[in-house]
């Protein structure tokens, strides 16, 4: 799996691996290789001096970080739109046989949505 940085092409992987299988023909002409690209997203980054990125850290009480992880952040980004990706729960256990969030954090979670959508759609 390729996770790509902002900036970086979402098929550069693509590029990288193509170069070597054709290296690899050269000294095995026989050499066969096939490669199914499911999904392919680019990186995005959304600035750490954002008024939303400001606003979450102090809600949350968290530093925000940067994540490998696969979203649609890149395309909303793509569209326009400010992007973070944060929410309840435990990596660690996500995605996986016995996901679960416990409903203190659901709760939590909601109660930070609705502050900061409160202070970012109040006008000025």
């Amino acid at each position: 799996e390729w996770r790509p940085i902002p900036g970086q092409g979402p098929d550069k992987f693509l590029q990288l691996l193509s170069a070597v299988v054709e290296a690899e023909k050269k000294s095995d002409p026989g050499l066969e290789f096939e490669v199914d690209a499911a999904r392919t997203d680019g990186g995005y980054e959304t600035s750490p001096d954002s008024r939303l990125v400001g606003l979450l850290e102090q809600v949350c009480g968290q530093t925000a970080g940067t994540v490998a992880f696969g979203t649609e952040a890149a395309q909303m980004t793509a569209l326009g739109a400010e992007s973070v990706v944060m929410g309840p729960g435990d990596i660690r256990v996500a995605h996986r046989t016995g996901e679960f969030v416990p409903v203190a954090e659901l709760e939590r979670c909601v109660e930070i949505l609705k502050d900061s959508i409160g202070k970012l759609c109040v006008s000025e």
